[in-house]
């Protein structure tokens, strides 16, 4: 997310058909259900908010914003679910906004430093939920009139780009 030519919020979004935080670094943080293993999930890392930001617009702001188009994203590309390592603060936040999030184990460490690992559903009704905390019923991600075309006539980017993975590369 950008604002005044200065990044303001950032994620980055791995399919568990390829290796993910979750399952590398973190899979003693599942506990009650398994590590997803197909391209329907994605795994959240590197979740950032500038600490320039002001606090009152940091989580319930850009948070949000970034939250909401990650929910545009998964429900435009039908997944099921997110997973993501979060503060127990964090999930106490996004449970304020009206979103459903399911610990994936028990929180590790105590107060502030307490973290755990989530799954959060994807679907339409968890973005209208996140439109309707932020009040903002606009689509986050504008997407592109190529973006569009692409899709109609091949399918979703990721099934092409996974697609393109399993073509070799021509003999030289």
């Amino acid at each position: 997310m950008v604002e005044d030519d200065e990044v303001v919020a950032s994620v980055r979004l791995n399919r568990f058909d390829g290796p993910t935080l979750l399952e590398e670094i973190f899979p003693h943080l599942v506990e009650f259900e398994l590590v997803p293993e197909d391209g329907k999930v994605v795994d959240l890392s590197r979740f950032v908010v500038s600490p320039h930001v002001d606090d009152k617009t940091r989580l319930g702001g850009h948070g949000a914003e970034i939250i909401c188009a990650i929910l545009e994203y998964g429900a435009a590309e039908k997944l099921d679910a997110l997973t993501a390592v979060i503060s127990t603060h964090f999930l106490s936040t996004v449970l304020s906004w009206g979103l459903e999030a399911y610990a994936m184990g028990f929180p590790i460490g105590e107060g502030p430093e307490a973290y755990l690992a989530v799954r959060v559903p994807v679907s339409e009704k968890q973005v209208a939920k996140v439109y309707q905390f932020t009040r903002n019923y606009r689509p986050r991600l504008m997407e592109p009139q190529f973006v569009r075309w692409y899709r109609e006539m091949f399918g979703s980017i990721a099934a092409c780009a996974a697609e393109m993975k399993r073509v070799p590369a021509a003999a030289e």
